[in-house]
């Protein structure tokens, strides 16, 4: 999911205030509960935030512990040291990224290859004959 679309999941900045009396959680709170419950019941959360300031204002700094492995493009280094603790994410290049591992500590980096949906729909030539009828 996109943080930024999600205005419902957007956390509130009331700190606590209004809620004395409130039985049912708020979305960001609900967002908080499957990051850290979801796994033991095989629920994961794929998210994504176009910078640390966006993933900030939508997740607390206790939900973003609960995500456990981050991937990362080039970037700030304010933003990669907010996010895994290291500028090693805008040392990156173009087209690489970072995979963290939050429990180990690990980084990973690596680039992406072509899937073979791509390589199919490179023009045919003399070995690769068209798919067409």
């Amino acid at each position: 999911m996109q943080l930024g679309r999600l205005r419902e999941l957007r956390r509130d900045d009331d700190f606590g205030r209004g809620s004395f009396g409130e039985s049912e959680l708020k979305p960001d709170k609900r967002l908080e509960e499957i990051l850290r419950d979801g796994p033991s019941y095989g629920v994961f959360t794929l998210i994504w935030g176009e910078n640390y300031s966006t993933i900030g204002r939508w997740l607390s700094r206790t939900a973003l512990r609960e995500m456990e492995i981050r991937v990362l493009m080039q970037m700030s280094g304010n933003d990669s040291t907010h996010l895994i603790d290291s500028i090693a994410a805008s040392r990156l290049g173009d087209q690489v990224m970072l995979a963290y591992d939050e429990a180990t500590g690990l980084e990973q980096r690596f680039r992406l290859l072509a899937s073979s949906l791509q390589a199919n729909r490179i023009a045919p030539t003399a070995d690769r004959p068209s798919c067409r009828r």
